[in-house]
């Protein structure tokens, strides 16, 4: 091994050691916002706050991410990643329509049901940060398409009424489950139930087709 060699090595480890610091650091702001976002609601995740539950300064926040804007969108990106919605590519196997029915229906609301904290504060927070009305609109526009799939394979080739859209569209949306569960006082349980009949009984006029 030659000089430069020799000198080489412990130079790239330490780039190596340094980069993998960088990311973990990274990491840790992102679990700490994400966090705080679930718990206290995205304004109460201030740059200070996000940089306490770290354990980092402000100026190491700020070093990875130049504004809270950056926050938001590294988080989300995160935490859809780690928490993705189911995807209609697991449904297209199932051929009974009633069973496609029950199974989109209780998947989703089994979505919601995991995802509730950060979805809660998500659609509160909205109304002052457009950079989240814009994620919350994007995933809002996720489950209309979900709804819009489903309704396609219930009844092919068949043009639906608005009001059969529109309330098949609220009952599988992450506020037709909240108004179900949390307002209403249904069980989970309870709550698909009353989901699937009332899409079963617009499309078929029967709740168990």
């Amino acid at each position: 091994m030659n000089e430069a060699t020799a000198t080489s090595e412990p130079r790239a480890y330490r780039k190596r050691a340094r980069a993998h610091h960088e990311e973990a650091t990274r990491q840790r702001i992102v679990d700490a916002a994400i966090d705080l976002h679930a718990t206290q609601g995205f304004p109460g995740a201030s740059v200070s706050a996000i940089a306490e539950r770290a354990g980092v300064g402000r100026v190491t926040v700020y070093r990875h991410f130049p504004d809270y804007d950056a926050i938001l969108d590294a988080c989300t990106w995160d935490y859809m990643e780690l928490h993705p919605p189911p995807a209609v590519q697991q449904w297209e196997s199932i051929v009974d329509p009633a069973q496609l029915l029950q199974t989109v229906v209780c998947d989703a609301y089994d979505y919601f049901q995991a995802n509730e904290p950060i979805f809660t504060h998500g659609a509160a927070d909205a109304v002052t940060l457009p950079f989240l009305a814009q994620r919350m609109g994007e995933i809002g526009a996720y489950w209309s398409g979900v709804r819009d799939w489903l309704l396609a394979r219930l009844l092919p080739g068949e043009t639906l009424a608005p009001s059969i859209v529109a309330l098949s569209g609220v009952l599988l949306s992450f506020g037709g489950w909240q108004a179900l569960v949390r307002q209403q006082g249904l069980t989970f349980e309870m709550a698909k139930t009353v989901a699937i009949d009332s899409i079963s009984t617009v499309l078929w006029n029967d709740p168990q087709p």
